[in-house]
């Protein structure tokens, strides 16, 4: 595995410094080989372990060992290896490049105020309820591509096998097909005569908004689209609530925290607003305001930061907040799996009915010439 150098022992260097440059696999929360339930479970043992009083380098070989996930072992011994030579480990962590940039950087501020069993304690919740979430998500989908499979299926053998026969017992028998037989037939001969062309139209289609969406105008579009959707918006307030509300916890100030959730929301057009909101900030106006520029953001999470900062209570008000707003993201998926479930069936039962017409026509036709 490459390891990019770490920083050693008290090196210059912001506290938050190890979160500025990340690919967009790091910012939507993980890298491909390590899942967020692995990420939990690091968390949950290594704050175990510290509040059982050992040290780091303790722990970590005795984590290496209980860990039945290999890879994950494999990543604690580097870890404990790179301790042993002197490096931090926030900095060994974003060097093996397979931690969540925002957990680097929040281990970080652990090193710097000495909680770092609190801090894991606490990104283990913060990893385990997404993970549920993911599990949530995933499994809304699943039935859906299922279905979209199926029905793929279903007229792949229609087109090829089903259809193209009736067309010879037409031809033979001098009997005009009917109209919806016909115009499927034709379909399937067009697509199937110009497999080459529509296949390059394909992939040159899809190439170029790959390519677009990698520039800053192309990412920014998406995001602004995305945005759009309920869901989505809704992510991103609770993913927005939950880090200010980690990140005030450890005592760093709203400016630091917006700062740091700049680089870890995900989403360009909301890490473009978090940077005005910063500059907002520093010339002095309450955070609140600032955040209500943004037509995004949820009103339930607007009033909320306006009574923690009326009150001097802005921790406890963002937690209680991002914990109404984790509900209401659950509930809203399972809204959408219960939507997405009558509409792919009746989506389904369209093109099966369609495909049946397309070969019981030609039957009766058939039948009342002999």
């Amino acid at each position: 595995m490459a390891i990019y150098p770490p920083k050693k022992k008290n090196a210059e260097r912001s506290v938050y410094s190890s979160i500025w440059h990340m690919d967009i696999r790091s910012i939507i929360g993980i890298r491909p080989n390590l899942r967020l339930v692995d990420v939990a479970l690091f968390c949950r043992k290594i704050s175990f372990l510290l509040d059982s009083g050992l040290s780091l380098r303790s722990a970590l070989p005795i984590l290496g060992e209980q860990m039945g996930n290999r890879n994950l072992a494999d990543i604690t011994r580097k870890l404990h290896s790179l301790l042993e030579q002197g490096f931090e480990l926030s900095s060994a962590m974003h060097g093996v490049k397979v931690f969540p940039p925002f957990m680097c950087g929040y281990v970080e501020i652990g090193e710097k105020t000495g909680s770092l069993a609190e801090v894991f304690q606490k990104l283990a919740d913060y990893y385990e309820e997404h993970a549920k979430i993911g599990n949530e998500l995933t499994a809304a989908l699943i039935y859906p591509l299922m279905v979209i499979v199926v029905m793929i299926g279903v007229v792949v053998l229609a087109f090829t096998m089903v259809l193209p026969g009736y067309e010879e017992i037409f031809t033979y028998s001098d009997v005009r097909m009917p109209v919806i037989t016909t115009a499927l037939i034709s379909a399937a001969s067009f697509v199937k005569e110009n497999a080459v062309l529509l296949t390059m139209l394909f992939l040159v289609t899809n190439i170029s908004l790959v390519i677009f969406l990698k520039t800053k105008t192309g990412s920014y579009f998406l995001a602004s689209a995305l945005l759009r959707s309920s869901l989505v918006k809704k992510a991103v307030n609770l993913k927005l609530s939950e880090s200010i509300a980690l990140l005030l916890g450890s005592k760093i100030s709203v400016l630091e925290a917006v700062g740091i959730c700049a680089n870890i929301i995900g989403n360009e057009k909301v890490m473009h607003d978090l940077n005005k909101m910063e500059h907002s900030l520093k010339k002095g106006k309450p955070f609140w305001i600032a955040l209500s520029e943004f037509s995004y953001v949820e009103p339930i999470f607007l009033e909320m930061v306006k009574i923690g900062e009326e009150s001097g209570n802005l921790v406890a008000t963002v937690a209680k907040c991002s914990h109404y707003l984790m509900s209401d993201y659950k509930i809203s998926i399972k809204k959408l799996n219960k939507l997405v479930e009558p509409i792919i069936t009746i989506a389904l039962g369209a093109v099966l009915a369609l495909i049946m017409l397309a070969v019981v026509l030609p039957t009766f036709e058939l039948a009342q010439v002999m």
